[in-house]
């Protein structure tokens, strides 16, 4: 995302004084160069400030005593866009802001709140193009899992001084762990590794499975319903045979299901209402007979489920016992705890150790002692895996007497249906008045049957939602994204050598990589083995691999289609390693014994120091001047001589104002 920082805006608190501007160029390195206290490493807590951090670290004192907002105007094309933020003044950070579009750079000379963090946020994350889809498809359980925004873009803006040469942390704000996790997850997406179009489709199988759940639920509804028509049709089916409505020379079969009961049954009911009632003989046994079987069935499962109880209360009964046994034996273990220390001292001497008469007894005891608590170690150890297996049959027998229940009850009203109350019901039956009644219950049954969902159009449903669902989990096959990963590591790894050999590394000749896992870079020795920065010593590396990785990220993103990442770096003090107190011909500060020495130009510190800031330049040459580098430092002019460098200003006692200018502490 081309996006660079054209001024960094801070407005008085006292009226009649003019806002405090520093003006940068989109397409060089920028240096902002002074002695310390004069509020260089305050430019990058500003800008993260004003871009809405949840916390305000713009040191206290000076600076927040004399400023009413903290502004950055930011260049988007053509466009520009100012965002200014009140001083928390004793809060953590305020949520009052100002924010302007325009076509023109102008700075209001008074501002007035006109928008909040969270409207700036969302601006911001439409501007970067960011997707409203979390990381985990739109199911996000934990912060580190929600969508990324425009927040999450500020560890590849900013090195602060803390950051820059640290072997232990690479992006800012990654030093806490809630940080790092959601790093570990934007990372993969800045790289393409992780495609707005993937989280798209994560949740939209998301969406399948929830859809899929639900059809199901309801065609188990249906099923049931069926299920229980299928049950009062057979029983039906019997008595229809016995009254004379359906032959009987027709036998039903095992493998008959619900339609071929209800064809059978249309039929008859077709001839009765055409005059025919089939009353063979022997219908009356057979209908005897088959509740006979019905009875015997259900007695069977009647016992079935009677096991299966009394198998449960045992299970349960063995599952509290086993929890108590282990409870005792952890008890005696915790007894036996100083058997090793006591049998140590005792095996040295055959004395007794309380009266010192000399025998093995003692031995002996400690012996037996030593088999009971290994006996005990081993039954505690299978008591260990006693819980799973337990659960396992617990819930297994709870399954069981569940659909023992379920088939017991359908067969009791199958029974209910064929079961003959009296010999008067019998031959109530037998009345041809009673056999056209019953035939038209059946067809009214029938009827209902006919118009009932059947679960045709579920079945469909299911079908399609499954084969979408299949082909969705085709689609973000982890693989795919792990090779995307590595392509563009690899891009970048390739990247960071050019930039360590330009750094003079002492490790350039080995391949470096940013591991996802860990946000952290290691290098690949000759013998195979890779070490992480805080593995290599050296400030000198750290701070080189430091500007290594950033660089090499920035131009990886310059090259995409579109990347979310505003095409800007801000440096905090990278030459802290050659010089960490102060410039030497800075002003000596109250405490110094010895005298500012004056550098050379073929001093080994003023050397690397440059090498960082040719590194710096050609970044900006490879990236044909698409990246904007702003580097706040201590070091002076020699270290950049000849090189493409703009001064955006110089912060030294004599040559002009500081962060906050003199004009506002009169």
């Amino acid at each position: 995302m081309l996006t660079t920082i054209h001024r960094i805006i801070l407005w008085p608190r006292r009226d009649g004084l003019e806002p405090r501007q520093l003006t940068f160029r989109p397409d060089t390195v920028n240096v902002i160069t002074g002695q310390s206290g004069t509020g260089k490493s305050a430019l990058i807590s500003i800008v993260d400030y004003a871009l809405g951090s949840n916390k305000c670290a713009i040191p206290v004192g000076l600076i927040r005593d004399t400023v009413a907002w903290f502004g950055v105007q930011l260049k988007l094309g053509d466009r520009f866009l100012l965002l200014s933020r009140r001083n928390p003044e004793g809060h953590v950070a305020s949520g009052e802001m100002f924010m302007q579009d325009t076509a023109t750079d102008d700075v209001p000379a008074i501002l007035k709140k006109n928008a909040n963090v969270d409207e700036v946020k969302a601006q911001l994350d439409r501007i970067a193009r960011l997707p409203a889809v979390d990381f985990r498809g739109g199911d996000a359980q934990q912060s580190f899992d929600a969508r990324p925004s425009f927040r999450d873009m500020a560890a590849f803006n900013f090195q602060p001084q803390h950051i820059v040469a640290n072997p232990h942390t690479l992006f800012f704000k990654a030093d806490t762990e809630e940080h790092r996790r959601k790093l570990a997850n934007v990372l993969p997406f800045v790289l393409g590794a992780i495609t707005v179009e993937q989280m798209q489709t994560r949740r939209r199988l998301q969406e399948i499975e929830r859809q899929l759940e639900r059809l199901r639920d309801s065609y188990e509804v249906r099923q049931s319903t069926i299920r229980n028509i299928y049950e009062e049709l057979q029983g039906h089916f019997v008595r229809a045979k016995e009254v004379g409505i359906i032959d009987s020379a027709v036998t039903q079969l095992e493998s008959w299901g619900i339609d071929e009961y209800a064809h059978a049954l249309r039929e008859g009911v077709q001839r009765t209402q055409a005059g025919e009632i089939l009353l063979g003989p022997g219908v009356t046994a057979e209908a005897v007979l088959e509740l006979t079987r019905t009875s015997g069935q259900e007695e069977e499962l009647a016992r079935q489920l009677g096991r299966a109880r009394s198998r449960l209360a045992r299970i349960e009964q063995l599952q509290s016992t086993a929890i108590g046994y282990g409870g005792e034996l952890a008890h005696q273990a915790k007894r036996l705890e100083g058997l090793g220390w006591f049998e140590d001292h005792v095996s040295k001497r055959n004395a007794c150790p309380l009266c010192g008469t000399q025998n093995d007894s003692a031995t002996q005891e400690l012996e037996q002692l030593r088999r009971v608590a290994s006996e005990a170690g081993r039954v505690s150890a299978r008591l260990d895996t006693a819980p799973q297996v337990l659960d396992k049959e617990l819930r297994e027998t709870r399954n069981a007497i569940l659909d023992l229940e379920s088939r017991l009850t359908r067969m009791r009203r199958r029974m209910r249906t064929l079961d003959d109350e009296s010999l008067k019901l019998t031959e109530r039956r037998q009345r041809l008045s009673e056999v056209y009644r019953f035939a038209g219950q059946l067809e009214q049954m029938l009827a209902n049957y006919d118009a009932a969902d059947k679960g045709a159009d579920l079945t469909r449903q299911i079908v399609d939602a499954e084969r979408e669902r299949d082909a969705l989990r085709k689609q973000l096959d982890p693989s795919n994204q792990r090779r995307r990963e590595d392509d563009a590591l690899g891009q970048i790894s390739e990247t960071m050598g050019h930039y360590a050999a330009i750094l003079d590394l002492e490790r350039k000749q080995d391949r470096a990589t940013i591991s996802v896992t860990n946000l952290a870079i290691r290098v690949a020795s000759h013998d195979g083995r890779d070490d992480y920065l805080w593995e290599i010593g050296s400030g000198e590396n750290w701070v080189g691999y430091h500007l290594a990785a950033m660089l090499s990220l920035h131009e990886f993103f310059l090259t995409q289609t579109w990347s979310p990442v505003p095409s800007f770096l801000m440096l905090d003090q990278p030459s802290q390693v050659y010089f960490p107190e102060r410039w030497p011909e800075d002003p000596t500060k109250i405490g110094y014994a010895q005298p500012p020495r004056q550098p050379a130009l073929d001093d080994d510190d003023i050397i690397g120091v440059r090498r960082i800031f040719e590194t710096l330049t050609n970044a900006i040459e490879r990236t044909s001047q698409l990246l904007q580098i702003i580097v706040t430092d201590h070091a002076g002019r020699i270290t950049w001589q000849g090189l493409p460098v703009y001064v955006v200003e110089e912060w030294r006692t004599g040559r002009g104002d500081f962060l906050i200018p003199d004009a506002w502490l009169k």
